[in-house]
Order: C-alpha cells, then sequence, then structure tokens
C-alpha cells in the first residue's frame, strides 16, 4: 500500500515532465523533476517514520502468531529504510520514461535485483542463516543501488539541451 503513492508520482511526474519537454519547456521541466523528487522522499519520510513509530501494531492486525509478528518487527527497520529507495527508484523510473529512456530505468532495476538483490538475499538471508531480516536487508540494498543509478541517470540528462531530450515520434 505504501508504493502506491510513489506509483501515482511516478505517472503523474512522466506526464507533466513529457508534456513540458514535447512542448519545449526545459526548464520548468527541470523544476517538475525537482519537486518530484521532493515529494517522493517527503512521503518517503512520512511512510517510513510511520513504520516505525506504528509497527509495533501493524503485525496484529494480520495474526496473533508471536513468532511472525516477532519476525515482522524485526525486519521493520530494514523496511522503513526501504521506503526513502522505493519512493525515488519509482520517480526516477517515471522522469526517464519521460525522457525517452525507458530501457535505462529496465537495465538499471535488473542490474539491481537480479544481479545485487538476489544473490545476496540468497547468501545472507539463506546460506548465512539471516532469516527474513536479511532478505529484507539485501533487497533495501538492490533497491539502492536501483534508486541511485535512476537517480543519476536523470540527474546526467536532466543537463542536456531540450534537442537531446525531446522525443521525436518516428512515422
Amino acid at each position: 500500500m505504501l508504493f502506491m503513492i510513489p506509483l501515482g508520482l511516478s505517472i503523474g511526474a512522466a506526464t507533466r515532465v513529457g508534456n513540458l519537454l514535447g512542448g519545449g519547456h526545459l526548464h520548468d521541466a527541470r523544476r517538475a523533476m525537482a519537486v518530484s523528487f521532493g515529494v517522493a522522499a517527503t512521503w518517503s519520510l512520512f511512510s517510513g517514520g510511520g513504520l516505525l513509530l506504528l509497527g509495533a501494531h501493524l503485525p496484529r492486525l494480520f495474526t496473533t502468531d508471536g513468532e511472525v509478528t516477532a519476525a515482522v518487527l524485526a525486519s521493520l527497520p530494514a523496511v522503513a529504510g526501504f521506503q526513502l529507495f522505493d519512493a525515488t527508484q519509482a520517480v526516477g523510473g517515471g522522469l526517464l520514461r519521460a525522457m525517452g529512456r525507458p530501457h535505462a530505468g529496465a537495465v538499471i532495476n535488473a542490474l539491481g535485483f537480479f544481479a545485487i538483490a538476489l544473490p545476496l538475499g540468497y547468501f545472507w538471508g539463506v546460506r548465512q542463516g539471516g532469516g527474513i531480516e536479511a532478505l529484507w536487508l539485501s533487497l533495501a540494498c538492490g533497491l539502492g543501488l536501483v534508486a541511485l543509478g535512476v537517480g543519476a541517470w536523470v540527474t546526467i540528462l536532466s543537463r542536456k539541451s531540450l534537442s537531446e531530450l525531446q522525443v521525436v515520434a518516428e512515422h
């Protein structure tokens, strides 16, 4: 549920920035990119903070099993930190689509999840016995690298000229 806000923001940012770039308004597009990342960061602080503050009550909404509750509570710090990375990568992916570079987001996601998070999760969580905490931390590591990569790519692209950013429809 917490991802739905960044996903909606990503879609809105892609539409807004794409329209601005298509209309020749580079300065406004850059401002919209910055605002989108700022709103994503604000949401992630709210959602991550909410998980930390209210987290003890969350498992009880779904189960009375003490072992499950303990596992959820042990994982909450990683899940809370995960929020910043998740919001950033979602918005960054939308901005890459707006700039006509969806393939860049796909490559970065594939590397972050399949080359980093999955092997790290298997090694740390399964082979080393780290359990669910290690799996969440592994996923957060991979997602953090995705967020960093997508954010860097957006930053580099946003410095390009309007003609380099505009996507021309092929006939």
